[in-house]
């Protein structure tokens, strides 16, 4: 299963990057694709990502949620929106009900994985059975410090979880540092990364 975290692609999705996603996705040889979309991705037009990323056999999940296919039908995703763009998509409580619906609907899962693109979504997900929440956004601060220490952080929960693995109150977080960039074409500090797990 491949899992796209967002942030396809930065100051619009012209027609050629459009393309690159379309075929860059389309050559994982992975069985069951999900996506969901971040921050640049709702800046840009994320009408033509989804069509990109659909017709690579990518299910794009924005606070919904599904059950894999058997055998491994004990396994739940839910993939909620992005916390910064949907901002002016209602207060906080409309759209924590948002994602409570989507967690409803894999509550009986054995295990019960989201997909954020940011690490703010664990104020969603805190307390609410998740197992593991997947994340990225924070490039692990892109421009870091020696021993990968964060400058700057866009985001509440990524100042405290910019990169890696962390336990929090029963929910495994992991943020990824991705493999783009944004502003400035370089990192330091900050490696790029794609994590592989094994969900037993």
């Amino acid at each position: 299963m491949l899992l796209l975290g967002g942030d396809y692609v930065f100051l619009g999705a012209t027609q050629s990057r459009v393309k690159e996603l379309n075929d860059l996705v389309n050559s994982v040889p992975a069985d069951l694709k999900i996506a969901v979309l971040g921050n640049h991705d709702f800046w840009a037009r994320p009408a033509r990502l989804e069509v990109a990323l659909s017709a690579a056999g990518t299910v794009i999940l924005v606070n919904e949620a599904l059950r894999l296919p058997p055998p491994h039908d004990d396994v739940g995703i839910a993939g909620l929106d992005d916390p910064f763009t949907s901002l002016d998509q209602g207060d906080f409580e409309s759209r924590q009900h948002a994602v409570d619906e989507a967690l409803e609907k894999i509550a009986d899962a054995k295990v019960r994985i989201a997909v954020c693109h940011s690490p703010d979504g664990l104020l969603w997900v805190r307390g609410r059975g998740v197992h593991l929440l997947l994340s990225g956004h924070t490039h692990g601060g892109h421009i870091a410090l020696p021993g990968h220490r964060p400058i700057f952080v866009p985001s509440p929960m990524g100042k405290r979880y910019p990169w890696g693995r962390h336990e929090v109150d029963g929910t495994t977080l992991f943020v990824s540092r991705g493999v783009g960039g944004s502003v400035v074409p370089f990192r330091t500090w900050a490696p790029p990364d794609v994590a592989v797990f094994d969900v037993c």
